[in-house]
């Protein structure tokens, strides 16, 4: 497949307007930073056309070079030779992710992998996940870079004013590429999805690092952007493949523009341009690691254990059987195959999940966490998709158990009344085990410490043997791995606020700051900055109503909003911004209100200044925002 990736803003708007019932979320697209020619020499291959109007043309790509000096002086990087650019329609554009599939493609590895995804039962039998991305990405892409070509595209759709944030950050794709080769560090992952996700993190946070400082900057192009994407008629279409493919298919582009921008603001602070270079040469290789930046950007570092795959596994099962390339699964990978089957949702994303601030259920985030890294491998017998075997390694026998029991429940889920026994059973040597069998034949659960062994779907002789065989893998830890869970510390350790629900806390960023508590609130003022902490128990859409209907009730000369909510992350979660100004007049107020979805409430937090001042307030804000702390 080609990297192609959504805009970020489509994934938040998502998330949130849906989630917050305030406006159908909008489509602004997605960038497929494809990997940079070897040389600007290179001849570049035939594109698409151009669109029909010459005048709109003309427009756009005049917007296009008004920006290249912004690009440049946002990311501190001078452009080495100037990138192209076009203007083309959608239906184009989907010949020519189409075309890049057929170049790209390598049939050995997409074949195992779609192989891989049917018998785990993420991807049905009837499901092309080709044909299910082109459709997803037709709707939600606005614009693209293709390094082969050295050429950008714009595609038709908003104003040209509406399209600045966009261009601005497939702008800052082709800059990077003349300097770091984005191409060549993400080649070498290619069948690593674990790696893959983190690295296309690290690339689309930077973009996204810049168009939110662009947009800062440019207050206006950013509303009126919002505002064209949230009437877009591509808008339906678009939520519509979203919430009807597979999750696995969507999510991990999805979060390349949610943790990544997340992730690269943690790492890089104030200090964008300055920084970012140190990032490209000592990037995270783990979705762990992006998901739970301490893990990689805290003192001591999270590194996966080594797994070496057992070479005789599918020989200990028996003549006619074969296994396939064994393929790493990040937290994220598992996540999403255990959510599959005890999520509730057939593996699809729902406005109900996405309410709550998720990708997936909490049962299969809980199972996922701890992660310490894993390998599934497909096995075959007579060249046909039949057993599975994994290996995965947890920080702690804890994490171990949990994800071990919510395996046990996924597959008693996948296999349906077939499924027999799968008790749990001590075994001698301290191991806890369960042995089932299924429409697919036998299987094994092995919990031994932090470890995790499944063999699934084999002949019930040769259970036995191919499971010592699989045991005896060497799982070792990394030398360089100094991070511990005792290390991690309590995230709401001497937090001044913790929520009734005891899900999220605030800690005051310095002594400046006075509190006083209204009920189960905590309102905290610096000078003229006031932030105020609460909650508002049900459903992410129910509770934002209640919410509006309570800031309305509390600031009678204020109206919010609600038709120009930014999307962006608060402490890493996906959030929302809305604005709640007073009419003008004596003491009158500006607010910001930042609302953060959660499993079964949300976190509502009003930073409130006098009317005009808000704006130059805005860095001492955030850092109010960044000592918020949040559980699962």
């Amino acid at each position: 497949m080609p990297n192609v990736r959504r805009s970020p803003r489509t994934a938040a708007s998502l998330l949130l307007l849906l989630a917050l019932a305030a406006a159908p979320a909008r489509a602004d697209g997605p960038a497929p930073v494809a990997p940079p020619a070897p040389t600007p020499a290179a001849p570049p291959a035939a594109g698409p056309a151009g669109i029909a109007d010459a005048e709109r043309r003309a427009a756009i790509l005049a917007i296009v070079d008004d920006l290249r000096d912004d690009a440049a002086r946002i990311r501190g990087l001078p452009w080495k030779f100037p990138v192209p650019a076009d203007v083309i329609t959608r239906a184009e554009m989907r010949k020519d992710f189409e075309q890049q599939v057929r170049d790209e493609l390598k049939p050995a590895v997409y074949e195992r992998e779609v192989k891989l995804a049917r018998r785990l039962g993420i991807l049905a039998a009837d499901e092309d996940p080709i044909q299910l991305m082109l459709t997803f990405m037709e709707k939600g892409v606005a614009g693209y870079y293709d390094p082969k070509r050295r050429h950008f595209y714009v595609v038709d759709g908003l104003s040209g004013d509406a399209q600045r944030p966009t261009i601005l950050h497939e702008l800052i794709h082709a800059l990077e590429d003349q300097y770091f080769d984005l191409r060549k560090q993400v080649e070498p992952l290619e069948e690593d999805g674990d790696a893959t996700f983190a690295m296309k993190c690290v690339q689309e946070g930077s973009a996204e690092t810049a168009r939110k400082l662009y947009e800062k900057e440019n207050p206006k192009v950013a509303r009126l952007a919002q505002e064209e994407q949230r009437k877009s008629p591509d808008n339906t279409a678009m939520l519509k493949a979203i919430t009807t493919v597979p999750a696995s298919l969507v999510v991990g582009t999805l979060l390349n523009y949610q943790t990544g921008p997340a992730f690269v603001s943690r790492a890089v602070g104030k200090e964008y341009a300055a920084t970012m270079a140190k990032l490209y040469a000592d990037p995270p290789r783990t979705q762990e690691q992006v998901m739970r930046p301490s893990k990689f950007l805290g003192p001591n570092r999270d590194l996966p254990r080594a797994i070496t795959w057992p070479a005789g596994l599918a020989a200990a099962v028996g003549e006619g059987w074969a296994g396939l390339k064994p393929s790493p699964v990040g937290e994220l990978d598992l996540a999403l195959w255990l959510d599959r089957w005890v999520g509730g949702t057939n593996g699809r994303l729902t406005e109900k999940l996405l309410g709550t601030g998720r990708y997936y259920s909490a049962e299969a985030g809980t199972a996922a966490e701890g992660w310490d890294g894993a390998f599934v491998q497909l096995l075959e017998e007579g060249g046909a998709p039949r057993g599975i075997a994994a290996l995965m390694a947890f920080d702690t026998p804890k994490d171990a158990a949990e994800a071990a029991e919510t395996l046990r429940k996924a597959l008693r889920a996948q296999h349906g009344d077939s499924f027999r026994d799968g008790a749990w059973r001590d075994g001698a040597d301290g191991a806890r085990s369960a042995t089932y069998s299924s429409r697919w034949g036998a299987g094994r659960i092995e919990v031994d410490g932090d470890l995790v062994a499944l063999l699934d779907g084999v002949p019930v002789d040769a259970l036995d043997r191919a499971f010592a065989v699989l045991v005896k893998a060497p799982i070792v830890r990394d030398p360089a791995d100094t991070w511990t869970p005792a290390g991690e510390g309590d995230p709401f350790a001497g937090a001044t606020w913790t929520s009734a629900q005891g899900k999220s806390a605030w800690r005051a960023p310095d002594a400046g700051w006075t509190t006083t508590v209204d009920g189960a609130a905590l309102v905290a003022t610096k000078g003229e900055l006031s932030v105020r902490f609460e909650t508002v128990p049900g459903d992410a859409g129910a509770a934002f109503m209640k919410a509006v209907g309570m800031l309305v009730g509390r600031h009678k000369r204020a109206t919010p909003d609600v038709n120009a909510i930014e999307e962006l992350t608060v402490a890493e979660k996906p959030a929302a911004r809305l604005r709640l100004n007073d009419r003008p007049g004596d003491g009158a107020a500006e607010r910001w209100v930042y609302v953060v979805p959660l499993a079964d409430h949300i976190l509502l937090v009003t930073v409130s200044a006098p009317a005009g001042r808000l704006a130059g307030l805005e860095d001492e804000a955030e850092t109010a925002l960044d000592g918020l702390a949040f559980r699962e």
